[in-house]
């Protein structure tokens, strides 16, 4: 069998000879370690993993230098089978020629594009502590794989307990600081990490405090956002107070004029940095950054002044910027305009009025919004203006909705007479939301409007009147009740049974009479029983003895009536018995108090 097996090692077949060398090796012959070694440059890798194992099991001496190149090898698991197969032949492998020739091999590797190759050159070289290594180690210091990083470090110790005093750490320090503006955030980290593994106070080196300039200036000026974050997060590492630094105030101009820089991100964070120097002579260029086309822009300059000088709208700045506000109102953004009437709700500048005035037009809610809030904080009295009258009134008029419904809630805030007349007209809106506003907003104004909501009682638009009816009943004054117990007759019941429930909030008992014959109507029975109840409840033992008898007399009138009317209406309804014995409670109740006086 062991002659065929050799035989088989003249084979023109890589892999039937590596087969024959695999069983000479088994059964011990050393003629097997030759085609072995050859088997190692197999393009195979688990012919390669197989060769490494079996080439330990030989315990042939002559397999160690092969064995130290594969410690190369492209493949993780062909590495540590190498390792382990020089650990069995060689305990020592790593003090051999062998090893000392591969080490700038190993070196090299630290550069692989496989962040398992550079973890394991470390481990090899860590194993080797060859004094060569000592440079190209520290600065894997820096790599972008922790576990690099930490096998690196291990390594360093192993080699030279001292290391960091050497040269080659000292002279990395300079190296990993220019490092940490890089655009690559894991490069930024495996700097930050390396530099803290040399020296963690590395921030107080001098080398760190001459950077400083160079990352000021690389906020501003590098091509990479992410290069302008690292050297930001750098300076704070080495001078949490590196915004107040001579340094700091002497950019000062540069990121003033990067607030015009084409780039929205570097102008927001031009503003983050004058706000962290805190200059006063930033206020007039961060007043001109209120009107920056991205909203962010503008958002973080309004609150970088208001932490510099919270009286910053006082400024001479703030009151020459006012005419370019007023202009900016007209911008083609919706964000842009309510921006800026939030500004000039700040300044408070009466020359704003008109614009901010005009602006309540906008076809946006929140521009509108912003610029009434804006006119209440400049003048408490401006709705009663002649000019945001006339605006009112074209509101009125306005496609929009909302426009129109924003003019009817704006008018509830004024109480004159020209006011009331625009919201009365308002009633008759063909929106429900736009009517039910304007009602709201007379009943807010109160009694002044009474007079004027009983004319509209008279109208012909049924909108109008279930408006009018709902908002005095809301006033609750009884110059209304009148003109409630006339609207009873209306053409359109539910004008009716709106007058009916409004009347039973006044407690007038002269609606007694008028509502107790609205019972006689089937399609009104519901609506009018509850008023009545209300009222009888609210004044019986204030009614005339005179009046509860009639009270009493029209009741047994009306449950005739409904005795004798057409089933047919009140089954449709079902409510003929609820109309009866609805009835005859307000009667009891009359009844009762007629009884009450006489004992």
């Amino acid at each position: 069998m062991r002659l065929w097996w050799i035989i088989k090692l003249r084979s023109s077949d890589r892999q039937i000879r590596y087969e024959a060398a695999r069983k000479l090796a088994i059964l011990g012959d050393r003629r097997a370690v030759a085609p072995l070694i050859e088997a190692l440059e197999n393009g195979d890798t688990s012919i390669r993993m197989g060769v490494t194992w079996v080439l330990g099991n030989t315990g042939d001496t002559s397999a160690v230098g092969p064995l130290i190149d594969a410690l190369k090898d492209e493949n993780w698991d062909v590495r540590a089978r190498a390792r382990e197969a020089l650990e069995k032949i060689d305990p020592n492998w790593a003090k051999s020629e062998s090893a000392k020739k591969a080490v700038p091999d190993f070196i090299a590797a630290l550069k692989s594009a496989d962040s398992s190759v550079r973890r394991d050159m470390t481990t090899i070289l860590r194993t080797l502590k060859d004094p060569r290594s000592i440079e190209p180690l520290t600065d894997s210091l820096r790599d972008v794989e922790a576990s690099v990083r930490n096998g690196a470090e291990q390594a360093l110790w192993t080699i030279d307990p001292s290391w960091k005093k050497a040269e080659a750490a000292i002279h990395a320090i300079p190296h990993f600081i220019a490092v940490l503006k890089h655009p690559d955030t894991m490069v930024h980290k495996g700097a930050v990490d390396g530099l803290n593994k040399i020296d963690r106070y590395w921030a107080n080196s001098e080398a760190a405090r001459e950077s400083v300039p160079e990352f000021i200036i690389s906020i501003l000026n590098a091509e990479d956002l992410n290069s302008r974050i690292h050297a930001e997060e750098a300076l704070g590492m080495i001078d949490p107070n590196w915004s107040k630094s001579e340094t700091a105030r002497n950019s000062l101009q540069d990121f003033i004029d990067a607030l015009k820089d084409e780039d929205w991100i570097t102008r927001k964070r031009s503003v983050k940095v004058l706000l962290a120097i805190g200059d006063a002579s930033a206020i007039g260029p961060l007043i001109g950054a209120l009107k920056d086309e991205n909203s962010e822009v503008r958002k973080r300059a309004k609150e970088a002044l208001e932490m510099i000088d919270p009286d910053w709208v006082s400024s001479e700045s703030a009151r020459n910027a006012v005419p370019g506000f007023i202009t900016a109102l007209k911008d083609a953004g919706s964000s842009m305009r309510r921006d800026m009437a939030m500004v000039l709700r700040a300044i408070k500048d009466p020359r704003a009025m008109d614009a901010l005035i005009d602006a309540l037009r906008d076809a946006d809610v929140s521009v509108r919004n912003s610029a009434e809030q804006a006119l209440w904080a400049i003048d408490p009295n401006w709705n009663e203006s002649e000019s945001a009258l006339h605006t009112f009134s074209i509101m009125m008029n306005d496609p929009e909705y909302e426009v129109r419904m924003f003019a009817t809630e704006a008018l509830g805030r004024i109480n004159n007479n020209r006011a009331m007349i625009l919201l009365i007209s308002s009633l008759k809106d063909e929106h429900s939301a736009v009517r039910i506003s304007a009602e709201e907003s007379l009943a807010r104004i109160g009694k002044p409007a009474v007079e004027l909501l009983v004319d509209v009682l008279n109208s012909e638009n049924s909108n109008m009147k279930v408006s009018a009816i709902r908002a005095l009943k809301t006033i609750g004054d009884n110059r209304a009740v009148l003109p409630l117990i006339e609207v009873l007759e209306d053409v359109d019941w539910i004008v009716q049974s709106r007058a009916a429930d409004a009347l039973g909030v006044f407690g007038d008992v002269c609606a007694v009479a008028p509502l107790l014959k609205e019972l006689q109507k089937p399609v009104l029975s519901y609506d009018v029983r509850s008023p009545l109840r209300r009222i009888l409840k609210a004044s019986v033992k204030n009614v005339d003895s005179k009046i509860l008898g009639e009270i009493t007399q029209l009741a047994d009138e009306v449950t005739m009536h409904v005795i004798e009317a057409p089933k047919y209406d009140w089954d449709i309804h079902d409510i003929h018995k609820d109309v009866v014995v609805a009835i005859d409670d307000i009667k009891g109740m009359a009844h009762n108090e007629l009884r009450r006086r006489e004992l």
